[in-house]
């Protein structure tokens, strides 16, 4: 059971960003809306593959393959993923979907490094390099396995998280780059709901090129004057208090596209959706310890939200109402104040 505006959420997540990181609770469902969200644009199953990741990942070639240079022979990894760019590459006209399904097992910045760098590309440098081009000639399945493949806007990358002892968390080197959305868990007495309902209806295929023709693509920042100055003021807070974070370039060009791509009729205000932003790209950064966190965010004598950062939140409280930004500095203050440390 997802609420609306977690779908909606997702979707323009999904239309803005190249990585959209589902997290929450264990069986909130996370994995299976990506599934869901596969089977709405009417994808077949082979185009929408979901990867359990294994603790033991240490590079891409645990999630690629690698080659075999005794006998010269390049030899895809289990997972199937060189297979899908492979397929990718030669149907740009199909959309593809991967999942990497508990991301934070293995540390993600080691596996996905690759991609990490490549998928924020926008020129022909969206290639995943699968051995040294210069051995290419030699080895014997190149027709196969290219030395590269691109990682091309037809195939769209989405992970889940679970945040627990058995994790690892992710740095800031991830985190500029996706789209962090913390599913809101329904309610038990709703799944009564569910039973009895009919099979939806199966969804005629959506190409590529019908899907990003909801896409918009616009050149340069769209953003409000005042918009832009709640940033800054919240970056410069963010930058003189001791957690190392910031917001850069990247993270405003992206919260600008997503703005640009909400639904007309999705009943998402402008606010709302800087809200989302707010909490998706920026507020994944406040973590660390009590000591750290001191200047940007604490709970006074009197169990109120106080620092720099409630501040900046207060001054610019016209641009929008900040809902679930308060409810997340409350939660991260509450931490701080129990364990002397946020996440």
């Amino acid at each position: 059971m997802y609420e609306d505006r977690d779908l909606i959420k997702f979707h323009v997540s999904v239309k803005s960003s190249r990585l959209v990181i589902l997290a929450g609770m264990s069986g909130t469902g996370k994995s299976r809306l990506v599934t869901l969200y596969g089977e709405t644009l009417g994808l077949p199953p082979e185009q929408v593959r979901v990867l359990p990741v294994r603790p033991s990942w240490m590079d891409d070639g645990d999630i690629l393959g690698y080659l075999d240079l005794e006998h010269m022979i390049y030899r895809p990894a289990d997972t199937g993923l060189a297979d899908l760019l492979r397929e990718a590459a030669q149907h740009p006209e199909k959309l593809y979907m991967v999942c990497f399904d508990e991301m934070n097992l293995a540390r993600a910045e080691h596996y996905f490094a690759q991609f990490i760098s490549v998928l924020e590309k926008r020129d022909s440098g969206q290639v995943i390099r699968l051995y040294n081009p210069a051995l290419e000639p030699r080895v014997y399945n190149r027709s196969e396995y290219p030395s590269e493949l691109p990682a091309g806007r037809n195939i769209l990358f989405t992970g889940t998280i679970n945040v627990d002892e058995s994790t690892y968390h992710f740095s800031d080197k991830i985190l500029d780059r996706a789209n962090v959305i913390t599913l809101h868990q329904g309610k038990f007495q709703d799944l009564k709901k569910l039973r009895g309902k009919q099979e939806a209806v199966k969804n005629p295929e959506m190409t590529a090129p019908e899907f990003f023709k909801f896409v918009k693509n616009k050149t340069g920042l769209s953003m409000s004057d005042q918009e832009l100055e709640f940033l800054d003021a919240l970056n410069t807070v963010m930058k003189d208090s001791d957690i190392q974070a910031g917001i850069g370039f990247r993270i405003v060009e992206q919260m600008d596209r997503y703005l640009a791509n909400i639904p007309e009729s999705s009943g998402i205000s402008r606010g709302e959706a800087l809200d989302n932003q707010v909490v998706q790209r920026i507020l994944t950064k406040f973590r660390g310890s009590a000591d750290q966190m001191k200047t940007l965010l604490t709970l006074d004598e009197g169990g109120k939200l106080a620092g720099k950062a409630p501040e900046v939140f207060s001054h610019y409280g016209k641009l929008s109402s900040f809902t679930e930004s308060w409810r997340v500095l409350s939660k991260k203050a509450g931490a701080l104040k129990s364990y002397d440390y946020t996440i």
